[in-house]
């Protein structure tokens, strides 16, 4: 069989068109990823300069530590609970507007406005709102005759604040891409469902919410990875406080790094998230793909 003109040569063009997306993927990933690992087997201490070689003493002290162990449960907790929010507000704003109504595109530009601004804006903003002197929340609060609370002061409520600034920026990115699935839906199937005598709850349980499942499942693995990961909002509203109660795993792995300066130690901290998510990841991925094949 006769051999085009670039010959055996031929089979190697796509990896020339591969090959500035690899080098780009090794360069911020695999390269950053094998120095945390090389620099987590290391007793390392910026202050100090000097590397030992301890193994994965750190990773052994690190599961020994409580307040670590306990940044892990509270990460999954927050996790689990704000992302649960944004889901459920984000598909009950889908359902709103996913029809046609006076001032629809106003509205709709007014509500997707908080996931423009920069979470350092938003945690200041909050921050003030939550003063238990000054604040509008504790104002609102005495205009309806109730306490007012010590939102980021009390360890009860600290995290909760900080989720609730949290939910108000991220819901409208739910709500966009829920309102994208929802409008893909073919007119059609609703129309034939209400003429079948079909409610309003059947048609969204039983038809909207099954035919959103795997928008609803990507929807879900982008927001447990950015909630997983989140410091800036800890940052500005609390600082890690009060004591360590809104210690999330990515705040305290800032405190091991840049406020105790310990680098191998922060290297194994980042290492153990990073698993967290990939192992979370690909759990969430497994089940969109057995989605896609049933």
């Amino acid at each position: 069989m006769a051999r085009g003109p670039g010959g055996n040569w031929d089979r190697f063009v796509p990896f020339q068109f591969l090959a500035p997306g690899l080098l780009v993927l090794i360069a911020i990933v695999v390269y950053p990823t094998i120095a945390i690992i090389q620099n987590s087997l290391y007793d390392w201490n910026l202050l100090v300069g000097n590397r030992r070689f301890v193994g994965v003493q750190n990773y052994a002290s690190l599961l020994a530590d409580q307040i670590f162990l306990k940044s892990l449960v509270r990460t999954s907790i927050y996790t689990a609970g704000v992302v649960s929010a944004e889901l459920v507000l984000g598909f009950a704003l889908a359902l709103l507007f996913n029809r046609s109504f006076p001032g629809l595109n106003v509205l709709r530009t007014l509500l997707i406005a908080p996931m423009l601004v920069a979470p350092v804006m938003v945690g200041l903003t909050w921050r003030f709102m939550y003063e238990p002197s000054i604040g509008v929340l504790n104002y609102l609060l005495s205009v309806i005759h109730l306490p007012g609370l010590r939102w980021i002061s009390d360890t009860a409520t600290a995290l909760p604040s900080v989720g609730l600034a949290d939910v108000w920026q991220w819901t409208p990115f739910v709500f966009l891409i829920l309102l994208a699935g929802l409008q893909s839906i073919p007119e059609s199937i609703v129309e034939a469902a209400v003429m079948d005598g079909a409610g309003a709850r059947r048609i969204i349980f039983e038809m909207q919410v099954p035919l959103l499942s795997r928008v609803i499942l990507i929807v879900v693995l982008l927001r447990v990875i950015d909630s997983v990961k989140l410091f800036d909002l800890i940052y500005v509203v609390t600082r890690g406080g009060p004591g360590n109660s809104t210690y999330l795993a990515s705040f305290y792995n800032y405190v091991v790094g840049f406020t105790q300066f310990q680098m191998g130690r922060a290297s194994a901290t980042a290492f153990l998230i990073m698993l967290m998510i990939s192992v979370l990841t690909m759990l969430l991925l497994r089940v969109i793909l057995r989605g896609e094949r049933l």
